[in-house]
Order: structure tokens, then sequence, then C-alpha cells
């Protein structure tokens, strides 16, 4: 009976180290994508600023054209 309990805990062992490892691959998945997240972020922010300069810019007409101009 005692053989067979340290043998019970050593395959618990066994399988616990293994969830361990387990967490530990995907808690360093979690942490690319956390900065894959950040990177789309700031990726994002800089494309917002980007786009409000541009809408400041001086207005351009676009539907006058040079050959509208001489009628």
């Amino acid at each position: 009976m005692v053989n067979n309990n340290i043998i019970l805990i050593e395959e618990y062992k066994k399988k616990l180290d293994q969830q361990e490892k387990l967490i530990a691959e995907q808690s360093f998945k979690i942490n690319d994508l956390k900065d894959v997240i950040d990177r789309m972020h700031e990726d994002m922010e800089n494309l917002t600023r980007t786009i409000k300069k541009m809408t400041h810019l001086d207005p351009v007409d676009s539907m006058t054209f040079k050959d509208d101009e001489k009628d």
C-alpha cells in the first residue's frame, strides 16, 4: 500500500511539473501577445496623429480641375 502511494505521489508530481511547464509556456505567449497589442496601440496612435495633421492642412478642392476653369 505504501509503495502504491509513493508511485501515485511521483505520478502526481510529474503531472504537476508538466502543468507548470504548460503554464510557463502560456505565460510567455501571453506576454508576446501583450507586446504585439502594445505595438498595435502605438501604431494606431501614430496613425491618428497623422490623420489629424492631414485634416488640418489647407483644404484642396479636388473637384476643380484646370479644364473646368476654362469654361
